[in-house]
């Protein structure tokens, strides 16, 4: 489901008329663990050939080399094909890895890759976190 929500940020074919239409489906940065988007075709994903596949976000795409449920092979072309796209995105497989990866290196990288992408320039870090709790 990332690969298709990064992929096709900002295209007003893949809106709905539900949900909250109040706030913007916009898509800052995607990580995809095991992903598995279908191959592209010129630079877009078969699936969504109408999509401007140059308006998805910054990627970062894990996938395990031993994954026997997806293909890495399926998130080295989505990836390939977002590079040839000019979208910026790493690819990164795991030695020896299956479908079920993680663990904390994967997510210091993660965490790295939003960073990069989410936080405000002006103030370095998250403006306010509440605890959600109360």
């Amino acid at each position: 489901m990332v690969d298709w929500l990064g992929a096709a940020n900002d295209e007003p074919s893949m809106e709905g008329d539900e949900g909250n239409l109040n706030f913007s489906s916009h898509v800052q940065a995607a990580c995809a663990w095991s992903g598995g988007m279908l191959p592209l075709d010129s630079g877009k994903p078969t699936a969504l050939k109408s999509i401007d596949v140059k308006k998805s976000a910054p990627f970062v795409i894990m996938h395990g080399e031993k994954d026997p449920v997806v293909p890495i092979g399926l998130d080295i072309n989505f990836a390939a094909g977002l590079v040839s796209a000019g979208v910026e995105c790493s690819f990164i497989p795991v030695p020896g890895a299956g479908h079920g990866i993680g663990g904390p290196k994967l997510e210091q990288q993660v965490i790295a890759f939003f960073d990069r992408h989410l936080k405000p320039e002006s103030t370095g870090g998250i403006i306010e976190q509440k605890d959600l709790a109360h």
